[in-house]
């Protein structure tokens, strides 16, 4: 004969101090997220210049992760003499739903104190082309961003 499983229960008593410890836990980590979602957004329409991101690279449904994937798009766009690289992550098939090509143009608006807050519009795409003749400078992510671009 084996063990007898005990049916053991939580009281109120201790289901309240569950509820309180995980609320003290998880609380502080939907603060942070809030607020800085609210600062970047309070940064784009106050501080922020409009410029033109070209599409450098196209990666349908990259696996983000175990089981989700996603649709990576690289840019470029231009800044007072300097070229910054940036990633842009999309839900799956919208590269295909866009008829998204290399080369494109499109409307980017960035934060003028922190290059990595922008807002991508993907919806407008402009008829330009890109002028490489007076770059002094590439900024890339990382060095496994440049090394991607190249």
């Amino acid at each position: 004969m084996g063990k007898k499983k005990s049916n053991k229960e939580f009281s109120v008593k201790n289901r309240v101090k569950l509820a309180f410890i995980l609320l003290a836990i998880f609380s502080p980590i939907f603060v942070f997220i809030h607020f800085n979602h609210k600062k970047n957004k309070e940064l784009l329409q106050n501080d922020s210049f409009k410029t033109i991101a070209f599409i450098e690279k196209l990666r349908p449904n990259q696996r983000k992760g175990i089981t989700t994937s996603k649709d990576v798009i690289y840019f470029k766009y231009r800044h007072n003499d300097t070229v910054f690289h940036g990633i842009h992550q999309e839900m799956v098939g919208t590269i295909s739903g866009l008829k998204m090509k290399i080369g494109d143009a499109h409307e980017l608006i960035v934060a003028r104190s922190n290059s990595s807050v922008y807002r991508l519009n993907l919806d407008s795409k402009l008829d330009t082309v890109f002028n490489n003749s007076t770059v002094k400078c590439h900024s890339y992510k990382s060095e496994r961003h440049r090394d991607i671009i190249k």
